[in-house]
């Protein structure tokens, strides 16, 4: 079915941008909704898509002629697009194009698709490129044929909305080292996709918050929506079950007999090594090697220089989180 364009993006503000992505879900927001990407949570989508809030994250935006980016990284990834996109058309001899568009899939109108760059190819069909930066750290990710998961859904998104068979992923990887590869359109990932994003945008509709997950992407968010507690008189009752509570020591009592294991294995290597900064096991080195860290004696400050203390004092609050068990329990 050919796809419907839900607006066009041409001189268009990144605000407004903004505004109609919350019309319903992109492809660089379907992993977070699977559970899949270590930077956003369900549960903090929901809040944006519902325009119930912004979640802020803590970090501070990285701003260039007064637009804000939400990092140094999105900005650059925005600003190398072109040559990354036009270094994949001269080393494959594909053309690219510019869609200055936002695509909405004509039967699910919740399904958006804002592409980097639609690939011409009258003989073999047109595909997607995706062209991405990625740092020197995360090589790991990008080696053979692989590619982060988020972005192969990513891709699997957009050829669901736009009724394409293939797209490449093009990336630069720490900055000098390119490469391409070729992703082709799996239905039985995009009917899962599909099934995923229709369940999260019934619970944008119905103003129902999505269940809670286990990931740090979903801690941090929770911290961010509830930055500061109510100072109750009387605790809330609340409505997880009693065995949840107690399954909870259960595994804070083996998570710490692990950690006591592991702390074991540790020492054991640190006792071996002594005054060595390296040292292998077989094919596996280890490092216990030398920091230096410099940091200020906000005590020693406070004490000969108040007002100076007082000046630069940043005073923040955030909530610290505990569970303890009735007496005679765990």
């Amino acid at each position: 079915m050919k796809p419907r364009i839900l607006t066009s993006t041409t001189n268009m503000s990144k605000d407004i941008w903004l505004e109609h992505r919350k019309a319903g879900i992109g492809g660089s927001e379907i992993a977070a909704i699977i559970g899949l990407n270590k930077y956003t949570s369900p549960i903090e989508l929901w809040y944006e898509k519902t325009g119930a809030m912004r979640v802020n994250d803590g970090r501070e935006p990285y701003v260039v002629n007064g637009q804000e980016w939400p990092s140094e990284a999105a900005y650059w990834g925005t600003v190398d697009e072109e040559s990354n996109a036009n270094h994949f058309a001269a080393v494959t001899g594909l053309k690219v194009q510019r869609r200055n568009c936002i695509y909405q899939h004509p039967k699910y109108p919740w399904m958006l698709a804002n592409i980097d760059r639609l690939i011409i190819d009258p003989v073999n069909g047109n595909g997607i490129l995706e062209a991405k930066n990625a740092s020197s750290y995360l090589a790991k990710e990008w080696e053979g044929e692989n590619i982060p998961f988020a972005y192969q859904c990513q891709v699997q998104w957009y050829m669901a909305v736009i009724d394409l068979q293939y797209a490449y992923v093009a990336t630069r990887i720490g900055g000098n080292k390119f490469n391409y590869i070729r992703v082709e359109r799996d239905n039985a990932v995009i009917a899962a996709l599909i099934e995923a994003g229709s369940n999260f945008w019934d619970c944008v509709v119905t103003n129902t918050p999505p269940a809670v997950d286990g990931t740090e992407a979903t801690s941090q968010a929770l911290s961010a929506i509830y930055p500061e507690g109510i100072d109750d008189d009387t605790p809330v009752e609340l409505e997880l079950p009693v065995s949840d509570i107690e399954h909870y020591f259960e595994l804070k009592g083996e998570a710490k007999e692990l950690d006591e294991k592991i702390t074991f294995i540790e020492n054991q290597l640190k006792a071996e090594l002594g005054a060595h900064q390296r040292g292998t096991v077989g094919g596996t080195r280890v490092n216990w090697t030398n920091t230096t860290t410099t940091r200020l004696d906000t005590k020693e400050v406070k004490a000969k220089e108040p007002e100076l203390f007082a000046k630069y004092a940043k005073v923040s609050t955030s909530r610290r989180f505990t569970i303890t068990p009735e007496k005679g329990g765990k």
